[in-house]
């Protein structure tokens, strides 16, 4: 269905085909950070024509997989992306896309790029994952997000070693 995400301009800008809503199931390849992957973008698309602009709006879920920043096993999502988005000439970089010089405008490129920004920076594979040693640096869920909230008590051992660093703060300072 990636044929449907090229969009014939002449068309469009004749009316003919404006608004054009268009059904998007896309695999996209490549477009991954360090710690996730789209796997599928999936919803719909209008398209429309507005003097010398093509507005595109939507919805569309990103659905990714990367690994859990707890426990290390594969993570699944979900993400939802609302679009709003200008393609003009003279597009102000970070703001609106450039309109394509041909009779065709490829949206792949503009929703590798909303695919980009919603990936997630720390995947999370359940609000209740415990890690790979749950036993050994327990995380009390409840206690994270009840009113009193308070500093832990269980300490983490490899941080001992800084329990004996001393500073002396007589006066001794380099100008």
């Amino acid at each position: 269905m990636s044929e449907s995400l090229l969009i014939d301009l002449p068309n469009l800008f004749q009316g003919s085909d404006s608004p054009k809503e268009i059904e998007c199931e896309w695999d996209p390849s490549g477009i991954e950070t360090s710690y996730s992957t789209a796997k599928k973008l999936v919803g719909t698309i209008l398209v429309d024509a507005l003097n010398e602009k093509i507005s595109i709006s939507g919805k569309i879920n990103l659905y990714w997989v990367g690994p859990c920043r707890r426990c290390l096993e594969e993570a699944k999502g979900e993400t939802q992306i609302f679009l709003q988005e200008i393609f003009e000439r003279d597009a102000s970089e970070g703001e609106t896309f450039e309109f394509p010089n041909g009779e065709k405008l490829d949206l792949k490129p503009m929703l590798s790029e909303q695919a980009l920004l919603y990936l997630p920076l720390a995947p999370l594979c359940s609000d209740t994952c415990k890690g790979p040693a749950g036993t050994e640096f327990p995380f009390d869920f409840d206690q994270k997000h009840s009113s009193q909230s308070g500093p832990s008590n269980v300490m983490d051992p490899r941080w001992a070693a800084l329990d004996q660093l001393k500073f002396d703060n007589s006066g001794d300072q380099i100008a």
